[in-house]
């Protein structure tokens, strides 16, 4: 394919929450994710390259409309299905596809049967050289993440190729990938290994290409390293934006972190309580201890909106502690439980 423009499409599939004109949320709700817009920025440069990109969770994908050299699909374990179905349909047409996300990375044997190569693990350093394998006719069936992999001097994502006009928030960026806790019902220890951290310059020039004034941390828990919070934090002062994000009830108990964070321009967190799978206890004795309420009181009154997150582990935790626990903590809480299966 020397000298040719390569045609590159990265889909990123409807999911049960998510779907266009369907699931539960409307597009409003929506933030804009970063994984495609990542995947077309880390194209090599010595590729001439049409990258278009598109999110089935805020427009359509017509599978016999797609007209390209190469195909990227991203999937979870909620969308492999009908990865695999479009996969299926692109192939038939002599279009070739590579498959990555969480699911191909825990279930690799069983996505390369449905692809023409699979990305397992973060695509940084295997995505580019996939590129330049298949332009020089050598794509393999799998590339895997670097065990060194780091996440310093990367190109911004190319934001300007996403429907940006059809979500609500769209100046999205990630400071930190993966999580210290090994929570047993969550996938990402299991597909995503040791967390990592982008540079704190590398985060702040990318805001300030943004050239946003809002922005949200899409971090699973932007306090995990609270030093590394803390250096963030306080270089974002001088940037005058507001952001929101994810952390942990950490952030309550540390008067620095908590001060740092609203002089950045915190305006809005998730707060997560860490579950007993976690290492921590979920009980009423818990749930006393620390006044749980005074110190939600504490994040707030920084000026930062506050949203509580727990996560009860069945059947541990009775319905009659954990109606107990939003009572102590005044929570508004909304139970989620399996549809039962009985006709």
């Amino acid at each position: 394919m020397s000298g040719k423009t390569l045609r590159i499409v990265l889909l990123c599939l409807r999911g049960p929450l998510y779907g266009h004109r369907g699931g539960i949320w409307k597009k409003t709700m929506r933030y804009a994710p970063l994984t495609l817009t990542t995947l077309a920025s880390l194209v090599p440069p010595e590729i001439p390259a049409d990258v278009r990109i598109i999110d089935e969770g805020v427009e359509e994908i017509h599978p016999d409309r797609i007209d390209a050299d190469l195909v990227g699909i991203t999937a979870i374990t909620g969308t492999a299905p009908r990865a695999y179905e479009i996969s299926a349909q692109l192939r038939q047409r002599g279009i070739p596809v590579v498959l990555g996300g969480v699911h191909p990375t825990l279930m690799p044997d069983e996505a390369v049967q449905h692809a023409d190569s699979t990305v397992v693990g973060y695509a940084e350093e295997s995505w580019p050289q996939l590129l330049r394998d298949f332009v020089a006719g050598r794509m393999q069936r799998r590339y895997d993440q670097s065990p060194n992999l780091k996440l310093a001097n990367l190109p911004f994502p190319k934001r300007e190729l996403y429907a940006s006009g059809l979500v609500n928030i769209a100046h999205t960026i990630e400071a930190t990938r993966g999580c210290i806790y090994q929570c047993e019902f969550c996938v990402v220890p299991s597909a995503w290994g040791k967390p990592l951290q982008k540079p704190v310059a590398d985060v702040i020039a990318d805001i300030r290409h943004m050239r946003a004034k809002r922005v949200i941390f899409l971090d699973l828990n932007l306090i995990a390293d609270i030093a590394y919070a803390k250096e963030l934090f306080t270089a974002l002062i001088p940037l005058g934006i507001q952001w929101g994000g994810l952390a942990t009830t950490t952030i309550a108990w540390d008067d620095e972190l908590l001060d740092l964070a609203a002089r950045s321009g915190c305006r809005g967190l998730l707060v997560g309580r860490r579950p007993s799978t976690c290492g921590a206890t979920t009980t009423k004795s818990s749930a006393r201890s620390g006044s749980a309420r005074s110190r939600s009181w504490v994040v707030s009154s920084s000026g930062s909106i506050t949203t509580r997150s727990m996560r009860f582990r069945r059947p541990s935790t009775s319905f009659s502690t954990r109606t107990w626990i939003c009572r102590a903590t005044r929570s508004r809480c909304r139970f989620r439980a399996p549809r039962s299966t009985s006709a």
